[in-house]
This record gives structure tokens, sequence and C-alpha cells, in this order.
């Protein structure tokens, strides 16, 4: 292999391993704040409510991985022209998309029946569709910013995008222990959880312009 490809490699499989790394030990160091400012039923509820809202994630379509393929392929031809027009297809998807989704959820939450069926005894009902809203926003959200990072792969820059994404787990594992150490509620971890991927998506954007 080339040099230059062989180091990308490695710096990949790197920033994978790290990933997997903070993944797994961030959420191991939480479980026990969550269990101690919460308890057992109100931290169980939180995952009911996280869950709930992970669906959203599903609105992907498979169309990252489709848009990215198609980048990757047109910045190997050198077809500039083209890889800016899959770009701006895919965000206009996913935002569009998103859009169209996050009203779903507006729509959803105003239907009393729907709450209940989560078996939620401990969260105010208020709170967790404010909550189910915020989370929702954060996966829904991840959808353009996936694209984004994408670019980095298409452009053979995979690392970057993985440090980025670990970069974010770094960010909210710092606030979520913060605030559950000042005892915060759901609402505050629920935003938290959005706050950090607004931030990274700031920094992504201004790199690729630059």
């Amino acid at each position: 292999l080339d040099t230059g490809i062989r180091q990308r490699i490695v710096r990949a499989v790197g920033a994978e391993v790290l990933g997997q790394f903070l993944n797994i030990g961030i959420r191991l160091l939480l479980v026990p704040l969550f269990l101690s400012a919460w308890g057992a039923q109100a931290y169980g509820e939180w995952l009911i409510l996280t869950a709930a809202a992970a669906w959203f994630g599903l609105g992907d379509l498979g169309g990252g991985l489709y848009f990215t393929n198609r980048m990757t392929v047109a910045w190997a031809d050198g077809r500039r022209d083209d890889f800016q027009k899959v770009l701006s297809t895919g965000l206009s998807f996913f935002l569009g998309s998103s859009s169209i989704l996050f009203g779903c959820v507006v729509l959803g939450l105003t239907w009393p029946p729907l709450l209940p069926w989560l078996g939620l005894h401990t969260v105010d009902m208020e709170v967790a569709k404010l909550v189910l809203l915020v989370m929702a926003l954060r996966f829904l959200v991840a959808l353009p910013v996936g694209l984004l990072l994408g670019i980095y792969r298409a452009t053979g820059a995979q690392a970057t995008s993985v440090m980025y994404g670990n970069l974010m787990l770094v960010i909210q594992f710092i606030a979520s222990a913060f605030a559950l150490l000042m005892g915060g509620g759901m609402l505050i971890l629920a935003t938290l959880e959005v706050l950090p991927l607004l931030m990274v998506t700031v920094f992504v954007c201004r790199d690729l312009r630059r």
C-alpha cells in the first residue's frame, strides 16, 4: 500500500478503537451517577424515553451511506461539481425529512394516550413530553450532521470524522456528569445531549469551509 493510504488507515482504525473505548467507558461511568442522582425507577424511565426517541434515528433510511458513497465516487473521479450536487441533494433531503419527522413528534405528543403506553410513573407527563421532544430533536439533527461528517470519509479523512464524534462523546459525558452531580433533572440532561452536537457541528462547518 502507498504510505499515505497506510497512514490514513492506521489513523482511522486508531480513532475507531478510541471511540469504542470512550463509548463503553462513558456508559459504565454514567450509570452509577444516574442511579445515585435519580434512583433506579427514574433512571429506568429515562432509558425508556431516550429509547423511544432513538427510533427517529431510523429517519436516515440508509441515505447517509448512499450519499456518502456517491460523494466518495465523485471525489475519486475528480468530479467536484457532481460532489457538490450530491452533497446539496443529501442536505436538502435530510433537512426536509428531519423537519417533517419533528412535526410528527410535535403532533404525536398532543395525542393523550401516547405517553401512558410507555408506563411512566415517576416522571411528570409534561416533563416527559419535553424530554421526548428534545431527544427527538437530538436524533433528527444528527441526520444532516452525519452527512457533513460523511464529507471527511468521502475525501479520505475518516479519522477526522470519527474524532469529531469522539469529541462529541467527551463533551456530553463531562456536561452530563456535572449536571447529575449538581442535581440536574431529565430536561437538563436531554438538553445536554443536544448542545454538544450543535457545538461540534459549528466546528465541523468551519473546518469544512476552510
